[in-house]
């Protein structure tokens, strides 16, 4: 028997004609079990994590096995995703809101709306996260179950590194458990691995049945060095966004150019062995203080995939 799909719509803030924001909640009901969500679309230029959240629906539309229910939440930040930018037309970034409040800047209406509506229907939350057409991303933040972390697979588990306001933090409070995963992006632009990861983590929740796809074990990373750029310029470098998850050698990796003057203006170092590519950017474009440029990690064990 297919389980049962219902779709709600949760309804917040103002639009300038006086309508509310109205966002998609695709619920699907099996056989009495645990409650996951999974979400897409926190910054509005993150959109592959948003159609990986419409193909896991496709997926679990005939599965006769499905227990508990899923929630899926494919586009929580509509502000942002209509402007196509990670802050939000109010200038605020909604990953670094939360909890929110009933009033004030819009963005903070919008953490509130989505807390209290995850705190009453859900145990666990998989937030869903993407690189961009020039950013590649490839690991998953840990808030405090590196085991249900590593269940998604495919990607490193990063510990220890949270930033204020973020979802994760603030369920925690409510003992509901939260992974960030942050996949593809860039050239690696199949939704395959953001799907598989998440239908891992359902497999490993007890709502669908068989065992975890992808590797055995992967990286558990607690030494994460992030480079930013502090000049503009031009960006160059020799690694790709096809290169996420792989060791990288050490040395030069990326630098920043004077487009006046050809001068160099800032060099960044992948400065020992084994690190491990979790996010960069694609070259040559021009680049601000403060933007993105690439972050390493340096594994210190490996982690098995459970229900592999």
């Amino acid at each position: 028997m297919n389980p049962s799909r219902s779709v709600e719509q949760l309804q917040i803030g103002s639009r300038i004609d006086g309508l509310p924001w109205t966002i998609n909640v695709v619920t699907f009901e099996g056989a009495p079990g645990p409650s996951t969500a999974v979400i897409g679309g926190m910054y509005g230029d993150k959109a592959m994590s948003c159609l990986a959240v419409h193909e896991l629906a496709s997926h679990l539309t005939n599965d006769e096995d499905l227990m508990g229910t899923v929630l899926l939440i494919p586009a929580v930040n509509l502000p942002a995703l209509e402007t196509g930018t990670r802050i939000n037309p109010d200038h605020h970034a909604l990953n670094r809101r939360f909890p929110g409040s009933k009033r004030g800047f819009l963005t903070d209406q919008f953490a509130y709306a989505l807390l209290d509506y995850l705190k009453g229907k859900a145990d666990c939350i998989v937030d869903l996260h993407s690189g961009t057409p020039t950013m590649g991303l490839w690991y998953t933040y840990d808030f405090g179950n590196p085991e249900l972390s590593a269940s998604f697979g495919y990607l490193p588990v990063v510990e220890g590194h949270h930033s204020a306001g973020q979802l994760g933090l603030a369920t925690s409070e409510y003992g509901i458990d939260l992974i960030l995963p942050e996949v593809g992006g860039g050239r690696r632009t199949s939704l395959g691995p953001a799907v598989a990861g998440a239908t891992n983590v359902l497999k490993y929740r007890g709502h669908l049945p068989g065992k975890a796809t992808g590797p055995k074990t992967v990286p558990h990373i607690r030494d994460r060095r992030l480079s930013l750029a502090s000049v503009t310029g031009a960006y160059e470098t020799e690694i790709s966004t096809h290169q996420i998850g792989d060791v990288i050698d050490p040395g030069v990796v990326a630098w920043i150019t004077n487009v006046n003057t050809g001068e160099r203006l800032e060099e960044f170092v992948v400065e020992e062995p084994g690190a491990v590519l979790l996010m960069t950017v694609e070259g040559p474009s021009m680049i601000r203080p403060g933007d993105f440029t690439l972050m390493v990690g340096y594994p210190d064990r490996e982690i098995e995939v459970p229900n592999h």
